[in-house]
């Protein structure tokens, strides 16, 4: 017996805009087939897991144990503040990823070493990590973390992510300068079922 899982359940077709689809064309024995999966704000997680079972005649078969993979990657951005003023403190609001990958599929009928996301060009999203240090100030030498992480379709080195965010700087209680980045993130290869924390 082949068994063959995806979760979340809730998020899979035939339901109206779900942004999971899997088709059964190229099933096998080594896997569902393809998975069609459409990021829409870097929110919804997407696993699957395969089993193998041979069976023996028996009265308790006992429960079949799957154990799922990540298929995204999650990603997370910390700052740190490094200046060598020690009255100069930092405020990062705003974080995202302006295009991040939107639509692409997963041929999960192989190994799971084979396993490889093929993207759909032109197909982008925003992926939204809010504020660093909950949009308060941050001193020299510290080191903050974004509000909050994103799942996002894995992509090799080759493809680039533009990061904006808005910056503050202060020195004591006097705002110094405020301006608005945006900052191009090269050759990040993400791998499925990694986690990233981008410094």
């Amino acid at each position: 017996y082949y068994f063959y899982a995806v979760a979340p359940a809730n998020a899979i077709a035939p339901l109206q805009n779900a942004p999971i689809e899997v088709n059964t064309n190229g099933m096998n024995i080594d896997g569902l087939g393809t998975i069609n999966f459409t990021n829409v704000n870097g929110t919804l997680d997407l696993l699957y897991a395969e089993k193998v079972v041979e069976t023996m005649t028996t009265n308790d078969p006992g429960k079949v144990q799957l154990q799922f993979m990540h298929l995204l990657s999650k990603v997370q951005f910390t700052f740190k503040n490094a200046f060598t003023n020690n009255n100069a403190t930092l405020k990062v609001t705003g974080l995202k990823i302006t295009d991040a990958p939107k639509k692409a599929a997963v041929a999960v009928n192989k190994v799971r070493t084979d396993y490889a996301w093929v993207i759909a060009q032109g197909e982008t999203t925003t992926l939204e990590f809010g504020d660093v240090n909950g949009g308060a100030a941050f001193n020299v030498g510290e080191s903050k973390e974004s509000d909050r992480a994103r799942l996002t379709i894995p992509a090799d080195a080759t493809r680039s992510y533009t990061v904006e965010f808005t910056l503050e700087l202060y020195y004591g209680d006097q705002l110094a300068g405020t301006s608005h980045k945006s900052v191009s993130l090269d050759n990040q290869a993400l791998a499925i079922g990694k986690n990233y924390n981008i410094v």
